[in-house]
Formats: structure tokens, C-alpha cells, sequence
């Protein structure tokens, strides 16, 4: 199953007792969120990490959509019982927690295991298809919307990194001074914020992004590589030691 990476979706007001999921949604809490489970596990009383905030937290109960909450107690509201208080890949849920404030979540939040968590992308390397209807080339500089898992966030093009075959996916030019239509292209984005994005070839829903402009897509893609912020300051230190050196 691997670490857990719940993407959350959204956050339920008040636990959902508003009404919109339904009475038995008040069991979860005043902090609860709504997602699917893309990898590992859930299970009432896991501990988990919710990032980009970094705030520690515990799951408090589990609604898997059968008119049942698991929680802690043994038993779940809507007369379900303690069907089976764990969710897996694939199922969407909505999840009640404890030790966290509701203002630390939000869309393109991600849940995960605390040995193993994901790192927020202070730089992220994509595979884009520039696309077709796209009249001004992207260059480096470029200023973008990034759209990942239901959130977005203004990203610079930090690099043209090289032109791809259209068919083969090998490398046709490194450098490319621009990207026009129907390109596919490697690229380096700069987030204005640490964005929760992994490999596509780790986590497939983490990794699939969307560049905006103007109100309109310019290229979709998935991500291949990312650095957060101390991955980062370690290359330029690394860059700083080889430059006094040289």
C-alpha cells in the first residue's frame, strides 16, 4: 500500500453537522476534510501529518459513505456499527481529526504518514504538452497559474530545460529558447509557495498539473522531480563551496 497520502479535497464546516453530508457527518468533529485515498491506509486512531502546514494530527473517525462513522468509540452513528474502520486506495471518504485547527487545511492539502512524508515542492521539473490553441510561446520567466489537486498557485518558469519528441519523448534541443504550440517540453517551475505535488510515477494524482494563463490552459503535464526548501538551500550551498573553490 505504501506511506499514506490522503489529497484532500475539501473541508467540511463544522464537521458537516450544517446538514450538506447528512446528520451523521456531526461525529466527526470540528475538524474534518473530504478527499479521496490515493495510497497506503486510514484507520481510526493512525497518526498523520498534514501538509504543507506541518501540524501533527490524529484521525478521530472515518465516514466511508454507507450512512456509518467509525470513530474511536467502537460504534458508528446511522446504526452502521464498527463495520470496518479503515479505508484503502480508491475509497472517497470524509475524515474527522483531532489536534489540528480546521484553518491548517484546506484544498491541495495532503495527509500523510509522519515517517514518510511528503515533502512540499519548493521546485518542481515537469514533463508539459504545450497546447494546441496557444498563440504566445512560454518562455523562461514566464509567470503561470500552477493548478494541482484542486488547488493553484502562481509559479514561475524557472527553466526551459529541454524540447521533447512529440512521439519518442527524447530530447530534440536542451535550452529551447521558447515553447510554441503543441510542444512537448521538460521544464523547472518555481511555486510562489511550497506546493504539495509528488513523482506521477509515485503518487499518479499528485503528480498531474495544469498551466494557466490568462484565463485559459497553456499546457498540461506531470511532474518528475521536485526540491523543497532544504534541498534547495543545500545546492546553493553546495554551488556557493564549488564557485570559492574555482
Amino acid at each position: 500500500l505504501g506511506p499514506t497520502r490522503f489529497p484532500v479535497a475539501d473541508v467540511i464546516p463544522d464537521g458537516g453537522g450544517g446538514g450538506g453530508r447528512g446528520a451523521r457527518a456531526t461525529s466527526l468533529g470540528p475538524a474534518a476534510v473530504g478527499g479521496k485515498l490515493e495510497r497506503g491506509s486510514l484507520r481510526v486512531g493512525q497518526r498523520l501529518l498534514a501538509q504543507p502546514s506541518g501540524v501533527a494530527c490524529v484521525v478521530r473517525a472515518i465516514d466511508l459513505g454507507d450512512g456509518a462513522v467509525r470513530s474511536g468509540s467502537g460504534s458508528g452513528s446511522g446504526g452502521g456499527g464498527d463495520v470496518r474502520a479503515v479505508a484503502y486506495p480508491g475509497d472517497a471518504v470524509d475524515v474527522g481529526l483531532d489536534g489540528i485547527d480546521p484553518a491548517c487545511l484546506g484544498p491541495g492539502s495532503v495527509l500523510c504518514d509522519p515517517a514518510f512524508p511528503l515533502t512540499p515542492a519548493a521546485k518542481i521539473r515537469a514533463e508539459i504538452f504545450v497546447l494546441a490553441d496557444v498563440r504566445v510561446p512560454i518562455l523562461a520567466g514566464t509567470t503561470v497559474g500552477l493548478h494541482f489537486n484542486g488547488a493553484r498557485c502562481e509559479a514561475s518558469v524557472s527553466s526551459l530545460v529541454s524540447s521533447l519528441d512529440a512521439t519518442t519523448g527524447e530530447t530534440v534541443k536542451t535550452r529551447p529558447r521558447c515553447l510554441t504550440r503543441e510542444t512537448r517540453a521538460v521544464i523547472e517551475l518555481v511555486p510562489e509557495r511550497p506546493a504539495c505535488v509528488e513523482r506521477e510515477a509515485d503518487v499518479p494524482a499528485l503528480g498531474r498539473i495544469a498551466l494557466r494563463r490568462n484565463g485559459a490552459t497553456v499546457a498540461i503535464g506531470i511532474v518528475t522531480e521536485t526540491w523543497g526548501e532544504d534541498e534547495l538551500r543545500a545546492l546553493e550551498k553546495e554551488k556557493e563551496k564549488e564557485a570559492a573553490t574555482n
